[in-house]
């Protein structure tokens, strides 16, 4: 018997149909951008509606009206272009630019509703210019929600695939040039009614930080962000390589040099350490370390970012306030920092962490930073021992570095780092089982990075390195987990940017001592080397040494990580963050509201000379290097490290 096949269930043929049906759906480009305004207009308000127990029909409004604006203003365009010239090559230009638009529509809802905060272009910048340094969260983010992101993904397909064959096969446009004019007058009109009609809308939440968050329009946002990423005009050179600070070394006998241990901890601020609350009991070694010590109750971290904090605590210098790691380009030339003021008065230096080497460059950084030895996750080579994509068990580290230390002749500096506390905060299994939701596994690596400090201690006093050694402990920035703000880094919140710092040296500093004044992570060297007897009045650091008095009228500065994000600095007892994305200025009053949980709007008269003053402090953070393009070279035994110029790239060589 012979079996004819259908025309139905031919591939081709159901191809060539679909391809049929495609084609003929009228203005394309209009229905794409419907789709991107569509996802808009009902994501916002899902989203805000979900998140707000009592809100009015004014707030929504609110919220939406930048959104519909720009999507009215891109609907004006196209009909105006096709109106003065009806041509396949515009169709297909507006084809592209509705498809980017609405792209970036599924994308920010996507974000929104994972994060709780639109979509930041410079994490669209930082994935394109390479996308293995975000690629780490993004996968933990698509692991946890993967019904999801399926769904993001299947709608981004569907509409690529929408407009791949509408451009290969434009069709003839039917409408007439008095269609396109009746569009393009009648949008007009109504963008420009609602243009003027935002003025008279008052939803009455002008200091939530969530609602204002939700009211601008994150397209329009990526478009004035772009003149953050033009090649800059000028560089400015903050950072002097190694030699070139003034400094004078104190003469001393090897007998009488303190040995230099800086313990910094991953994702742990200030309020949740306990030292801001005694009521929290989350790390009590940490609390019974700056009884013995000196503890500097009102640190901040310049930028919430680790490899950030790295560069600030060992260089005194304010980190590059743009989201790249130009520090750990591997170069000819390496910055002045504590290893290397230190070397040259006889000290080694190490670094130890669980996290990944590869990650950032690593390697390059502290090779820049001129430190002898710098061991990463990979060096222990037992994976066994990874607990997050960048995370690993704290305390497998305590041996290899203690090893190092007792190979060492001399005064060394050791510098180790947590790695638990970072998202996706996962602990080892043989410490507690996993807590339920996110703040309470956060508050599980609480315990267990105090956990690590006291096994540190322990060590050292069996090695009797106690006495003669310079412990200092600070967070490397904070984390929160406000509603408003989200666990992303977005807004400088006291839980993100206050963090901890102790410092003990038995016989030298005096015990249960609090600092009040503002601190920072870049006063972390320069009060290091004057204890320690160094002469840097000429040194010229951005820090000061905060043992001795700090000035009433300091500020001290700090960013998010991104150059589009919130930013600002504490003077006195008034912090001010200014949010470039809605334009507004925050001022908390702290002798009040010492958590920053209730923002006022500054409205004052030195309103625009604040706002310039701080983007004037992130604008000057650059530094300028001059990298050989594409070089490679073997760094700390093990570490294969590439350049670009621009970037750097490093690989575990067994």
């Amino acid at each position: 018997m012979q079996i004819e096949c259908s025309n139905n269930s031919d591939p081709v043929g159901i191809i060539n149909k679909i391809q049929s049906f495609l084609l003929k759906i009228p203005r394309i480009e209009t229905t794409i951008l419907l789709v991107g305004f569509l996802v808009t207009v009902v994501g916002k308000p899902l989203l805000f509606i979900k998140r707000s127990e009592v809100f009015e029909i004014n707030q929504l409004i609110y919220i939406l009206f930048p959104d519909i604006i720009l999507f009215g203003m891109v609907y004006i365009g196209i009909n105006l272009c096709l109106y003065w010239r009806p041509s396949r090559h515009f169709q297909r230009f507006w084809l592209v630019f509705s498809f980017l638009i609405t792209l970036w529509a599924i994308l920010n809802i996507g974000w929104l509703f994972a994060s709780g905060v639109q979509l930041q272009p410079g994490i669209l910048i930082v994935l394109i210019k390479d996308p293995r340094e975000i690629w780490p969260l993004l996968q933990a983010h698509l692991v946890a929600k993967k019904l999801f992101f399926a769904l993001v993904t299947l709608g981004i397909i569907i509409v690529l695939s929408i407009c791949m064959i509408r451009f290969f096969s434009p069709q003839k446009l039917n409408s007439t040039k008095n269609n396109f004019r009746r569009r393009f007058i009648g949008t007009s009109v109504c963008v420009s009614a609602m243009f003027f009609a935002q003025a008279f809308v008052n939803p009455g939440l002008s200091s939530n930080l969530y609602f204002d968050n939700l009211s601008y329009s994150s397209h329009w946002q990526a478009i004035k962000t772009l003149g953050n990423y033009l090649p800059d005009t000028e560089r400015i050179t903050n950072v002097p390589y190694v030699g070139q600070r003034e400094i004078i070394l104190p003469s001393s006998t090897d007998q009488a040099k303190p040995n230099v241990i800086i313990l910094l901890l991953e994702s742990v601020s200030y309020a949740a350490s306990g030292l801001g609350d005694p009521s929290l009991v989350h790390m009590p070694f940490l609390e019974s370390l700056a009884k013995q010590g000196v503890e500097f109750t009102r640190t901040y971290a310049p930028v919430p970012m680790t490899t950030k904090a790295h560069w600030s605590t060992l260089t005194g210098t304010t980190p590059i306030i743009k989201p790249n790691y130009v520090e750990a380009i591997p170069g000819e030339n390496t910055y002045e920092s504590l290893p290397s003021i230190l070397k040259r008065n006889g000290y080694t230096s190490g670094f130890f962490e669980m996290s990944k080497g590869n990650f950032e460059c690593a390697p390059g950084l502290f090779h820049n930073l001129n430190f002898d030895i710098a061991w990463f996750r990979e060096n222990l080579e037992d994976p066994s021992t990874y607990l997050g994509y960048l995370s690993g068990d704290d305390c497998k580290i305590i041996e290899p570095a203690f090893d190092w230390v007792q190979q060492q002749n001399g005064p060394f500096l050791l510098t180790m780092i947590t790695t638990v506390a970072h998202h996706p905060f996962v602990v080892p299994a043989s410490f507690e089982p996993p807590a339920e939701t996110p703040y309470e596994r956060y508050l599980q690596t609480l315990r267990y990075s105090d956990l690590f400090l006291k096994k540190v201690f322990q060590k050292m006093e069996s090695l009797g390195l106690t006495e003669n050694s310079i412990v200092c402990i600070l967070g490397d920035h904070g984390c929160s987990f406000s509603q408003d703000q989200g666990y992303v880094r977005w807004y400088p919140s006291e839980d993100l940017v206050r963090i901890p710092w102790v410092m003990l040296w038995p016989g030298h500093i005096e015990a249960d001592t609090k600092r009040d004044g503002l601190c920072s992570q870049i006063d972390v060297t320069p009060t290091l080397l004057n204890l320690m007897g160094y002469d840097i009045q000429q040194a010229n650091f951005d820090g000061l040494d905060v043992l001795n008095k700090i000035p009433d009228t300091r500020r001290v500065y700090f960013s998010s990580w991104l150059p589009d994000s919130p930013r600002g600095f504490v003077e006195a007892d008034r912090k001010w963050v200014y949010r470039p994305s809605v334009d507004k200025m925050d001022l908390y009053h702290l002798d009040q509201d010492p958590q920053a949980m209730r923002p006022v709007e500054y409205v004052g008269g030195d309103r625009e000379k604040i706002q310039q003053e701080i983007l004037h402090w992130a604008n000057t953070t650059q530094i300028s290097i001059s990298p050989t393009s594409f070089t490679e070279q073997i760094l700390f035994d093990h570490w294969q490290t590439f350049s670009s110029g621009q970037r750097g790239w490093a690989y575990y060589v067994p």
